[in-house]
């Protein structure tokens, strides 16, 4: 059964911020999430250090931080690599 892919608000104003062909571009990344949250490339996502509950896609140079509840995937940031750790203690 596939998950479904939530966009929470700042993920949406993340996604709102980039250019029309970066956005196209990560949405299709982001469908990988749909079947198999869990395991991308065929290798078991990690969860994030420190952090018990969020997963992070890389859509280089982008991170998609994400959460899973039942058979959601709330996608929490879209963020430039560099402001990874920096935006995520805000959640």
């Amino acid at each position: 059964m596939p998950f479904t892919i939530e966009l929470d608000n700042k993920a949406q104003k993340d996604l709102g911020d980039l250019d029309p062909l970066t956005r196209s571009w990560i949405l299709e990344k982001i469908r990988i999430l749909e079947d198999k949250p869990f395991f991308i490339d065929g290798k078991k996502k990690k969860k994030l250090k420190g952090y018990e509950k969020l997963y992070e896609l890389k859509i280089p140079p982008y991170r998609v931080i994400y959460l899973i509840e039942g058979q959601k995937v709330i996608i929490k940031r879209i963020i430039h690599r560099k402001e990874l750790y920096r935006s995520i203690r805000q959640l």
